[in-house]
């Protein structure tokens, strides 16, 4: 009817009766018998451990063996033999070494020390305890031990370096100030919490000398002089923190030497830059060097660099023993987007003297788009009278970048090298900087960027056409404004006098001079005789009949519409020609070798005409064409010379007989004729021959005496020179100007005259000996530049003439 539970009742004892189950008539058998029930034990208990809980705080002194807590095993099942205390765990596996159980029987055991505890190396331990059943299936419960360690005072302090150091030197200037740190002492207890606390203390040095009992900061406490003393020793206790556990206090000395020095003259250690302000992307990579800083120390002392404080840098940065500034974390401007922190550089002295620089980073943004125009292309007209200043056109872009970075700045960057223009860097507005000059340029195409304004490190470009309207502002100029012209005797009806060379600036600017408009001003009551053409020419309308010279001056006014200036001519008008050229001589004759080289001169021939400004020229006829063919004359001075070498020798002499013919410019043309006999020998008659045969010698006109003009030598036919052989000139030596020396040096001999612009000199060799040889003339034409030795003269005392008081200006 209900469970079994052998801890409640080991057995039952039951009494089993058996009857009929239907009743019948007579009497009724009835029999009974007694059954034992032994209920069999189950483990169905779980074993139970106490204390479950245990939380111990001990020292960590106490002895090995200590006994730290007892536990005790039960089971509620029949048979108490099923359980015991059968395993202890714990936090850590190397605890294990530290704690052990200990039976006093099957149920009983004790958690003991099995080695000494240590504060420095852990100040908690977890311990499990587990108790198990031998029943199946195995049971088993746990109990958990919780033990905190405290610390006892056991070690001593320890000075440093590498606390091992119980002696300490140092030295100071007798001029060090009072409160100036000489030394600082360290020291170190292995012991944790308040007992590895120092507390400094310090004896000995005549009261000279303080110490921080937290830092041990050995400071000047009155003035030095080393005179009196110059070597102090020093005691520094260090001790350890005492808790009122009653721990025993430790103590531990040092010893400190100090030199007194005598007053040194220090300089304080130089830091550039002084200052520094930086911008740094906030996605700069780590290690990107930011700036340099040197450290300089006037004395010669071993200096140091280093960043004393960062709390407002929080690591962020790093200083390089060489002074490199280096960035030493990541960046976030969200975060924080300025940086202030010291630089500082001190000298390695037991009293250092400083020197500081302030570093301001301001952390930049990414900037990630580009400017846009909102449009490829400007363009503007403007007249070249646009007033300096005022705005011709303005262009905008802008950025999607959020902050400083979409803030646009713009600039010209190209094609305004003369700085013609100016740009408004913010608002992008285009002014006219420089005065424009269409004749100089006509058009203008500037580059214009724009960029991120706060780095400048995202650009865009527009290009900015400005086209330049021209204003007339320049009156015509002509080249040259004074014209001297002659008239030719037979000049007729059309005939050009002169052809003005005029331009105007605006005009050829805009590529043409058409609209130029020439007009005669006065000309001395030849008006009518005269007419100018619509592109500046000067011609005749009809002959002007005078028998003698007649100067005209002639006004031509130029005018472009707005503008004018004027040209002055003055035309001389020579009386009427009516002489013919004459040669200076009947007849000409000369002789030849048949031997000499082309080109080698012959004679010359020479006309003059009575009438002024005629210009003759010179021909060569003959009745034989052939014999022509042999010779050539130069049309303006008459030189005649052997046109080719002559084919074959000859046996006997031969005689050309040429025509020379002269012709004057006038009209009708007049002419004359003169004969011309040319003999040639045979070679073998050796003629003397003068070299060079002919030559053209250009002289200035203020040539000094003597100056050597050419050199002439006489030779015979096959080239040889003879002493009796000598040169002459035979003609053309005006005025004596030219000598020719014995050797042969063709020289200036007097002033020239200035009214002789050339000279045709011939010269002649000749044979003294008693060969009687040929002998054969030569030429040099001298042409002399003139000097501007003469002072210009106007051609009338007085001038008269009559202007309009509305008349334009020219310039």
């Amino acid at each position: 009817r209900s469970a079994l539970d052998r801890e409640m009742r080991g057995s039952y004892v039951l009494n089993i009766t058996a009857s009929p189950v239907v009743p019948f008539n007579g009497p009724v058998s009835i029999s009974s018998t007694l059954v034992t029930v032994n209920v069999q034990d189950e483990n169905d208990v779980q074993p139970q451990i106490t204390p479950r809980v245990t939380v111990l705080s001990v020292n960590e002194s106490i002895p090995i063996g200590t006994v730290l807590q007892s536990f005790i095993c039960t089971d509620g099942d029949v048979s108490t033999s099923n359980s015991s205390v059968t395993s202890v765990t714990f936090s850590t596996a190397s605890l294990s070494s530290l704690f052990a159980l200990r039976a006093q029987n099957k149920s009983h055991v004790d958690l003991y020390l099995r080695t000494s505890l240590d504060y420095e190396n852990s100040t908690f331990h977890g311990i499990v305890v587990t108790c198990r059943d031998a029943g199946t299936p195995q049971m088993s419960s746990t109990a958990a031990v919780s033990l905190t360690v405290t610390a006892v005072n056991e070690h001593p302090p320890q000075f440093g370096p590498e606390f091992t150091s119980t002696l300490y030197n140092t030295t100071v200037y007798e001029n060090a100030t009072v409160g100036s740190e000489v030394l600082v002492v360290s020291a170190m207890d292995p012991d944790s919490i308040g007992h590895g606390s120092i507390i400094y203390g310090l004896s000995g040095g005549n009261g000279k000398f303080t110490i921080d009992t937290g830092t041990g900061s050995i400071r000047l406490a009155s003035l030095l002089d080393a005179s009196l003393q110059n070597y102090y020793v020093l005691t520094v206790t260090a001790m350890d923190n005492t808790l009122s556990d009653g721990s025993t206090t430790y103590t531990t000395n040092a010893l400190v030497g100090i030199i007194v020095l005598e007053a040194r003259q220090d300089h304080a250690p130089i830091l550039t830059p002084s200052s520094v302000v930086l911008n740094v992307l906030e996605n700069a990579t780590l290690g990107t060097p930011l700036t340099r800083f040197m450290c300089t120390d006037g004395d010669g002392d071993t200096t140091r660099l280093r960043i004393p404080q960062q709390v407002d840098g929080m690591g962020r940065f790093n200083l390089t023993a060489d002074g490199q500034l280096l960035l030493a974390h990541s960046l976030d401007v969200e975060a924080k987007d300025t940086y202030s922190f010291i630089v500082e550089c001190s000298d390695q002295r037991s009293n250092p003297l400083i020197d500081t620089s302030v570093v301001s980073v301001t952390v930049l943004p990414v900037n990630e788009h580009l400017p846009l125009f909102n449009s490829s292309q400007y363009s503007a007209r403007v007249p070249e009278d646009f007033a300096v200043g005022l705005e011709i056109v303005s262009v905008f872009a802008s950025d999607d970048d959020e902050g400083d970075h979409g803030r646009i700045a713009y600039e010209i960057s190209a094609g305004d090298s003369d700085g013609q223009f100016s740009i408004d860097v913010a608002q992008g507005v285009i002014r006219l900087a420089k005065t424009l000059d269409f004749e100089s340029q006509q058009q203008y195409t500037l580059t214009v960027v724009a960029y991120e304004a706060l780095a400048r490190t995202r650009r865009n470009s527009t290009s900015v056409m400005i086209q330049v309207i021209d204003i007339n502002d320049n009156a015509p100029t002509c080249t040259p404004s004074v014209y001297r012209q002659t008239l030719p005797v037979n000049a007729t009806l059309g005939y050009t006098v002169a052809a003005l060379n005029c331009t105007d600036a605006d005009l050829a600017a805009m590529g043409g001079m058409l609209n130029l408009k020439y007009s005669v001003a006065a000309a001395d009551g030849q008006s009518a005789n005269f007419n100018i053409t619509t592109d500046g020419k000067l011609q005749l309308l009809r002959p002007i009949a005078t028998t003698t010279i007649q100067i005209i001056t002639i006004h031509v006014n130029i005018s472009d519409g707005e503008m004018q200036t004027r040209v002055v001519l003055f035309i001389t008008v020579p009386g009427l020609a009516d002489s013919t050229p004459m040669f200076l001589q009947p007849v000409y004759i000369t002789n030849v070798s048949d031997i000499v080289p082309a080109d080698i001169f012959i004679t010359q021939v020479q006309a003059r005409d009575a009438d002024p400004g005629q210009v003759i020229t010179y021909s060569l006829s003959s009745l034989n064409p052939t014999d022509v063919q042999l010779f050539t004359i130069n049309p303006s001075d008459g030189v005649i010379t052997l046109a080719r070498k002559f084919n074959t020798s000859l046996s006997t002499p031969r005689v050309y007989t040429l025509m020379a013919v002269v012709r004057d410019n006038g009209f009708p043309v007049r002419s004359s004729t003169v004969s011309v006999v040319i003999t040639v020998y045979r070679g073998d008659e050796q003629q003397v021959i003068a070299r060079p045969s002919s030559s053209r010698i250009t002289i200035s006109e203020d040539a000094q005496l003597n100056t050597l003009v050419a050199s002439v030598m006489c030779i015979d036919d096959r080239g040889l020179q003879d002493g009796n052989f000598f040169a002459s000139l035979t003609s053309g030596n005006i005025f004596s100007t030219f000598q020719l020396l014995a050797n042969g040096s063709l020289s200036v001999a007097r002033q020239i005259n200035d009214s002789v612009l050339s000279y045709t000199l011939q010269f002649t060799c000749f044979d003294r000996s008693a060969l009687g040889r040929q002998t054969i003339s030569a030429i040099i034409v001298v042409t002399v530049t003139p000097v501007n030795t003469h002072t210009p003269e106007f051609d009338l005392d007085q001038y008269r003439d009559t202007v309009s008081e509305d008349a334009a200006p020219t310039q």
